[in-house]
């Protein structure tokens, strides 16, 4: 991978780490701007999971997601049926 592959690739990465979610289009853009053969897409898309940024068409519903809390976290607060 060449300095400037490296340079475009953290700022991609960037991109994407405020909301864990980097915009399908986006990436494909990256891939074709960049001329990515299948090893590199492969290496890049590790180093997106090695952060945890899912790379998906809608990145607002992954942050809805990330931002609610599961229903086995809410349901442990109330006490089990029959108990006072």
């Amino acid at each position: 991978m060449t300095d400037h592959l490296q340079e475009s690739v953290a700022a991609l990465i960037a991109e994407g780490e405020p909301q864990g979610c980097l915009n399908l289009t986006r990436f494909n853009e990256f891939v074709a701007e960049h001329e990515l053969d299948d090893e590199e897409v492969r290496s890049l898309y590790e180093q997106l999971d090695e952060r945890a940024i899912e790379v998906t068409d809608d990145c607002g519903r992954v942050t809805e997601r990330t931002r609610r809390p599961t229903r086995s976290s809410s349901s442990s607060t109330r006490p089990a049926a029959g108990r006072c």
